[in-house]
Parts: structure tokens; sequence; C-alpha cells
């Protein structure tokens, strides 16, 4: 409820939702019994708390979407952005239960949000005409390749892709008549 109340501080959407997850995972790991009896409680499946589990993803999503889209919180979502929003959260809860069961700490599980967070805004803002350039790389190389800046992302391929770029879609075989 405060998180709604309080606006998040950042510049970006992406500084925004890493401060978000940030505070939302300090407030949740502040009290290590408490966060991880919640946690076993909201993956129980018990019939009882569904409602209640499912509740608390649907305001939580939403607290995530406005944040990315104002630090204010005051501008609607998108359904591209409620999905984007669905999914962080469900990459932040997967972290917390990796969390409570000591494979990382706090700052793993907000590195982590964060980056998918790029990654998906980052996908989100590219227009649709962006280019990409395949590259054909024959040895493994670490080098960097030249790419002209009017491309957005090399994608490599191996030999036989290659190939059938270069030949075009193979044309299927018609059986000789008898």
């Amino acid at each position: 409820r405060r998180l709604a109340q309080q606006p998040i501080t950042g510049d970006t959407a992406e500084e925004r939702v890493g401060n978000l997850f940030r505070t939302i995972t300090r407030g949740m790991c502040r009290k290590p019994n408490l966060a991880k009896a919640l946690i076993k409680a909201l993956t129980s499946g018990e019939a009882d708390l569904t409602e209640k589990v499912a509740g608390y993803h649907t305001r939580l999503k939403e607290v995530i979407a406005r944040t990315l889209c104002s630090a204010d919180g005051s501008v609607a979502p998108t359904e591209l952005e409620l999905e984007v929003a669905f999914t962080l959260q469900q990459i932040w809860f997967a972290a917390i239960v990796g969390w409570m069961g000591g494979l990382h700490n706090q700052n793993v599980i907000v590195d982590r949000v964060t980056m998918a967070a790029e990654w998906m805004l980052r996908g989100i803002k590219a227009p649709s005409d962006s280019r990409i350039a395949v590259r054909y790389v024959p040895t493994p190389t670490r080098s960097r390749i030249a790419v002209p800046s009017s491309v957005n992302r090399v994608v490599r391929i191996d030999r036989a892709t290659r190939e059938q770029l270069v030949q075009g879609p193979s044309k299927p075989q018609l059986a000789a008549n008898p």
C-alpha cells in the first residue's frame, strides 16, 4: 500500500523499476523469517489463499507498470507495459525464492530484475524498422566487428545458416510421374 502512495525516484523507467524492486526487496528481506513464511504461503497452492495471492500479484503488477510509466504513477499503463510488469514480477519472485534458499543476496535479486527491465524496455523502445546485420564469422573470434551506425544489432551465424541464406529458400522436389 505504501508503494502505491509514495513516488519512486529515477529519471528513466529502468532507474525507477530498479529503485522500486530495491525497495520491495529490502522490505521483504528486512524480516527474513516473515519473508520466508510469506513466500511459502504464496507458493503453497492452498485454495484458501488463491484469491489473496492473485490479488497481491495484481496489485504489485499495477504498481510496477505505473512505475514504468511515470515517477508518480499518474500515467495509466498500456497492455504491453502491464505484460512487462507481470514478467518482471515473475523474475523478481523467482529471485526471491532463490534468496530464500540461500542462493544469492538482495543485491543479486535487484540486479537481475533491473537487467531484465533494461532488456525488455530496450525492445519496447526499438523502432519497428530496426535493422539487423547478419555477419558470418568463419572462425570463433573475440574481435569486434565494425557495424554501420544504422544497424541496431549484429547476429552471428554458422556456415550452414549462411549457405541457406545465400541460396534462398529451398524449393520442394517434385516426384517424377511414373
